[in-house]
């Protein structure tokens, strides 16, 4: 395949999560394909993405699924994952210790309900209003928390069955676009 030309700036919108984890290679393998001049990346809650896709701020959208629309083009399941620091151990007699960002709703949710159905698990709760804070709390050992697998970097890991958590679910990411730039 040649390249092609994108002369247009393309307005990439995310969330937090991905935009940390995963949106750098794919503006890596995206730059291989295409001439690229400029790429701005916006982050906000998935909801938030589609409402500034369908006013025309953002080009396109990369989110967790938020159901059928005009503007969706594809969508993957992507496996969620207990994650912390490999040395990471669960305090005996102590709650299980988990972080999130102030407005991961979603990922809560997930965690909440497979600890649930699993029953007798405790926890104490941490939440965080940055990324970086949060990504700090939980590569210091003092939480796990829940990511979708894809975004696990090299100094956290999967940590479900060393430490017997309960299986989380999958759940689908979408590309939500007004235009999606062609090879």
């Amino acid at each position: 395949q040649g390249n092609t030309e994108c002369r247009e700036p393309l307005r990439l919108g995310t969330t937090v999560t991905f935009a940390l984890y995963v949106i750098h290679r794919a503006l890596s393998a995206f730059s291989s394909q295409t001439q690229m001049e400029t790429v701005t990346v916006r982050t906000a809650r998935s909801h938030e993405l589609i409402h500034l896709l369908e006013q025309g701020q953002i080009d396109m959208a990369l989110v967790f699924d938020q159901g059928k629309h005009p503007m969706r083009r594809s969508t993957v399941e992507t496996q969620l994952a207990w994650v912390a620091r490999d040395s990471f151990e669960l305090p005996a007699n102590a709650p299980l210790p988990l972080a999130f960002l102030d407005d991961a709703r979603d990922l809560r949710r997930h965690a909440f309900m497979a600890l649930d159905e699993a029953g007798n698990t405790t926890i104490s709760l941490t939440t965080h209003p940055d990324p970086i804070g949060l990504r700090a709390y939980v590569e210091a050992g003092l939480a796990a928390t829940v990511l979708p697998k894809p975004t696990i970097s090299a100094s956290l890991t999967d940590v479900e069955a060393r430490l017997r958590l309960p299986p989380l679910r999958k759940v689908p990411v979408s590309v939500y676009a007004i235009k999606i730039p062609q090879n």
